[in-house]
Parts: structure tokens; C-alpha cells; sequence
């Protein structure tokens, strides 16, 4: 299972997804696409809440007023979960509301190139 968030409006989830099916046949759940825009504070704290209802999946969180730019992603594992967002702060309030405790949370940063979306 994979979850979906952003703060991308229409049409741009969809393009996400086609990006995904590509790679996977993995079921694909929105969870939200009307965050608050580029605010990933507001997405963390709003996620800590939403994610534990989920079992375990990949869950992927994009908000970030950085968005195009070089920015690192960040991937946590949290328990049986994965949480992959922007290194913006918007991953661990989330991964750590996963895991059962810290000792069940680790965070790899990967380099990723900028993007025009």
C-alpha cells in the first residue's frame, strides 16, 4: 500500500500516480492533496494523527516551499512503515507517531535533481 499527500491541488496527484503504476501495481490511497500549501509543518502535525490509522504501508508526503529545487528527500523507516518526504521537517513528526519507539525509527537523506513540479 502506498499513501498519498501534498499539497499539489489538481491535476498533479494523478500525474504522481501514472509515475507510480509504472513501477508497481501497488494499491494507492489519497490521503490529501489540500494541505496547506507549503507548509510542511501544518502536514507533519496533521499526519502524526492520520498515518497510525493505516497498516503498514509506504507513505508519501510531498509539501514543501521548496518545491523544484535540490532539496534532499528523506526516507524513514517507522516500524513496519516507510515515510518518504522532503528533508523539511514534514517526515519525522509522522515516523515517530509510527514507530513504537525511537529505537524503531531510522532516516536515510537521498540526493535527489530539482524538478519543474
Amino acid at each position: 500500500m502506498i499513501t498519498l499527500t501534498s499539497d499539489f491541488g489538481s491535476p498533479y496527484p494523478a500525474a504522481m500516480k501514472g509515475v507510480i503504476r509504472r513501477h508497481t501495481d501497488a494499491e494507492m490511497i489519497d490521503v490529501a492533496h489540500d494541505l496547506p500549501r507549503g507548509d510542511p509543518r501544518a502536514a507533519a502535525f496533521w499526519l502524526r494523527f492520520v498515518l497510525p490509522e493505516f497498516p503498514p504501508a509506504v507513505h508519501c508526503a510531498v509539501v514543501d516551499p521548496g518545491v523544484g529545487t535540490d532539496r534532499d528527500a528523506l526516507v524513514v523507516r517507522a516500524g513496519a512503515h516507510v515515510v518518504v518526504a522532503p528533508d523539511n521537517g514534514l517526515a519525522m513528526p509522522p515516523a515517530r507517531a509510527l514507530a513504537a519507539d525511537e529505537s524503531d525509527v531510522e532516516a536515510w537523506t537521498v540526493a535527489v535533481a530539482g524538478s519543474s513540479t
